[in-house]
C-alpha cells in the first residue's frame, strides 16, 4: 500500500512539473513573439520624451519632444544601446 501511495505522489509531482514546464514554454514563446517584427520601427516615448528608431539592434534618437533645456541622453532604450543622436 505504501509503495502505491508513493507512486501516486510521484506521478502527481511529474504531472505538476509538466504543467509548469508547458506554462513556462508558453510564456517564453509569447515573449519571443512580441519581440518579432520589423527591425526598422519608429517610436515616440512619452516617458523619455525622445523620438527614436531602432535598426539592426541600435537606437538612433531623432528628436526630443520635451520642454527641458538640459537633457540627459539615455544609454539604452527598450534594451538597445543608443548609438546615434541626430537632432
Amino acid at each position: 500500500m505504501r509503495l502505491r501511495l508513493n507512486k501516486l505522489l510521484w506521478e502527481d509531482k511529474l504531472k505538476n512539473a509538466r504543467v509548469l514546464g508547458l506554462l513556462l514554454l508558453l510564456v517564453l514563446g509569447i515573449g519571443l513573439m512580441v519581440g518579432i517584427g520589423s527591425d526598422d520601427e519608429v517610436y515616440a516615448s512619452e516617458v523619455t520624451n525622445f523620438q527614436y528608431s531602432i535598426s539592426n539592434g541600435e537606437v538612433t534618437i531623432t528628436n526630443y519632444i520635451g520642454d527641458d533645456t538640459i537633457v540627459e541622453i539615455p544609454v539604452t532604450i527598450e534594451g538597445y544601446t543608443v548609438h546615434h543622436v541626430t537632432l
